[in-house]
């Protein structure tokens, strides 16, 4: 099957069924998800066979897959830092002790992966066998998995500009809420909470008021729901009680400048993951940099072929005034200083290796990282590049990864400052990135 730019499959894991459909894509045609039912207590052998179900004969060999996974079938939760932790391998150890004292279970069963905050780490963990369930369809099928993100993430990340001030998050999906609390324009603590039948406005507020006590959290003035609204969502809240409001299509839509984004993704590091990952305004700056090197090159070879012609012009000169005066040695055709730098400058963009550039950049970046520009100097083999990154680690984090690119000879940060006009007061910083000689 053919696939329109931008169109991705999407594979929905819920602990009862399976569905897969085909997103995104400009203009795509709605096409109804395929579904399989699976038993309840399903084991590793009855999610094979039905991930072959769904992908096989579906001619999807070579599409990006994006899986989401139930939150029943996962666990979040969140760590303090512990004290004079240095390196990322005290948090993962602090993440796995939290995760055995709050779950009872091993967390060798489990992949863990993090979100890296400063003041509150953010932690997701899938089952291992799941997840290799999953890369084994993949690869069996020919599809490229590029994200397994919680269900519970990729609500946020759609609706997390849309929230309110004062209210909490939650989103509902099978008889359960995962509820979200939000304190000071930050995300404090998770919670996955059965709904019971009988469960109404009154059940709310006091489940509301009771995390918000044990979390020493004032209590939430709203709860705004995404997913299924329940039947009696639409009755108002009586007084005293706290309101339920549904996230509408628009308000979806505009998500994204509000609440950070939640980096929990589960998927293989790879290059198509990365790629995946990167901002528009990335590809924007990618695309405008290959028109400069096209318009470059024909510049250049505009050049060539003028200084040809004018060579040929002057050859001929010398010959007829040879011909008209005494024998004398033939003259060396002149060649304009400018004209023979503007054509050395075109051979030089013609040999910038501006594909592997990109290759070693995009493998090195890191969710936490944005770039803004890139500038490469094809007479010094040095790429300049302008980033922005939430903390000073994640920017030493990410000049570490460029020196370990095997492109580059010598990484250099040249300058950093805090963007102190930002709330968030991201580290905006310069490198220099010299690549070595073929």
């Amino acid at each position: 099957m053919r696939r329109r730019p931008g169109q991705l499959l999407r594979l929905s894991v819920g602990a009862e069924a399976l569905s897969l459909e085909r997103a995104g894509g400009w203009r795509a045609a709605a096409a109804a998800p395929a579904s399989v039912a699976l038993a309840p207590g399903w084991d590793g052998a009855a999610l094979d066979a039905a991930l072959a179900q769904l992908l096989a004969g579906a001619g999807h060999a070579g599409w990006p897959l994006a899986v989401v996974l139930d939150d029943a079938l996962l666990r979040l939760w969140q760590v303090a830092p512990p004290r004079g932790a240095s390196r990322p391998a005290d948090l993962d150890a602090a993440a796995a002790l939290r995760f055995q004292t709050l779950y009872g279970e091993a967390a060798a069963d489990w992949r863990i992966a993090g979100h890296w905050q400063a003041r509150a780490p953010f932690f997701g963990a899938a089952p291992a066998p799941l997840l290799a369930a999953l890369e084994r369809a993949a690869a069996a099928h020919g599809v490229h998995i590029v994200a397994v993100v919680p269900q519970f993430v990729e609500a946020w990340q759609r609706c997390r500009g849309a929230l309110r001030a004062g209210a909490w998050f939650g989103v509902l999906r099978g008889g359960m809420l995962t509820l979200a609390a939000i304190d000071a324009g930050r995300l404090r603590a998770v919670r996955a909470l059965p709904l019971p039948q009988d469960a109404g406005h009154e059940w709310l507020t006091g489940t509301l008021r009771r995390e918000a006590l044990l979390l020493d959290l004032a209590a939430p003035a709203l709860l705004q729901l995404c997913g299924a609204a329940p039947a009696w969502a639409a009755a108002p809240a009586g007084a005293g009680q706290i309101p339920l409001a549904l996230f509408g299509e628009g308000a979806v839509a505009r998500g994204g400048a509000g609440m950070p984004r939640l980096a929990i993704d589960f998927a293989p590091a790879g290059l198509r993951r990365a790629l995946f990952q990167l901002h528009p305004a990335w590809w924007a700056g990618a695309a405008l940099g290959l028109a400069l090197c096209v318009s470059g090159a024909l510049a250049g070879s505009a050049a060539l072929a003028q200084q040809r012609v004018r060579a040929a012009e002057l050859e001929q000169q010398a010959r007829r005034a040879a011909r008209l005066s005494r024998p004398a040695p033939p003259a060396a055709p002149l060649v304009a200083p400018e004209r023979a730098a503007a054509v050395n400058a075109a051979v030089l963009r013609l040999n910038l290796p501006w594909r592997a550039l990109q290759e070693a950049v995009a493998a090195a970046t890191p969710a936490t990282v944005a770039l803004l520009t890139l500038e490469p100097d094809a007479r010094k083999r040095v790429l300049k590049l302008g980033a922005e990154a939430k903390t000073s680690e994640a920017m030493i984090a990410y000049v570490e990864e460029l020196k370990r690119q095997e492109l580059f000879a010598s990484v250099a940060l040249t300058r950093h400052d805090i963007n102190e006009q930002d709330p968030n007061r991201p580290v905006r910083f310069q490198l220099e990135a010299r690549w070595a000689a073929p």
